[in-house]
């Protein structure tokens, strides 16, 4: 009997789980182009103090719209307060990646600046006394009219500009320089609400005491 109550605790917590929405929208906004000018003072791409000029770059932010969202006529952004919308950021340069996460200054979001021109601006920042400090901005410009930041796109720039600048110390000392980019995407993808997570959580391990049970169950016999 206690295997089938076992059993019946599994599944019914699993098809709770999975009849739960994913309502937690994360999306990522990517910027792909170059690097206009810079030096990689830390060789976090390749040898410490290449010159970056010139190299294809790109520059992601993942975030989440349910954090922050701010929403009027002209403009639909995300802005970090008592949380942080900016999931992870990710730099690639010579197939060479760097991570960023947890931002304690960060916004994205697109603004209508004049008629026919929409803006898509991102900027994130991490200042944390003894770890690598890293800022990173992008703002690109375009002529299809974008109605929110969780819609999907996939577009060319007709104006656009980017910096960045990765380690403590004076500037002389850490990965620097300008992007120019020529395309930008917002892609999406579910993410299980925590509450989700926890059920399926408690589901597995519902099956892996049924599984531990029927084993011992086995070896006695």
């Amino acid at each position: 009997m206690r295997k089938f109550g076992l059993a019946a605790v599994a599944a019914a917590v699993l098809s709770i789980a999975v009849a739960v929405p994913a309502q937690a929208a994360v999306f990522l906004l990517t910027y792909t182009g170059k690097v206009e000018s810079g030096i990689d003072a830390l060789g976090l791409f390749g040898a410490a103090g290449a010159d970056l000029s010139g190299i294809a770059a790109e520059l992601s932010f993942k975030y989440a719209t349910e954090i922050g969202r701010v929403t009027t006529p002209s403009e639909d952004y995300v802005q970090s307060g008592g949380g942080r919308p900016v999931l992870l950021v990710t730099m690639t340069v010579n197939g060479q990646r760097f991570f960023q996460s947890l931002n304690d200054v960060s916004a994205l979001g697109s603004r209508v600046t004049m008629p026919g021109r929409q803006d898509l601006f991102a900027q994130s920042g991490l200042n944390i006394s003894g770890s690598i400090r890293s800022d990173f901005f992008a703002l690109g410009a375009f002529a299809p009219p974008l109605a929110a930041i969780d819609q999907l796109l996939s577009t060319d720039l007709t104006d656009s500009r980017g910096s960045f600048a990765i380690g403590n110390g004076p500037a002389s000392t850490r990965t620097r320089g300008d992007f120019s980019f020529d395309h930008v995407t917002i892609t999406a993808s579910a993410a299980p609400e925590p509450g989700q997570w926890g059920l399926m959580i408690l589901g597995f391990s519902a099956v892996g005491g049924l599984a531990r049970t029927r084993r011992r169950a086995a070896a006695a016999a």
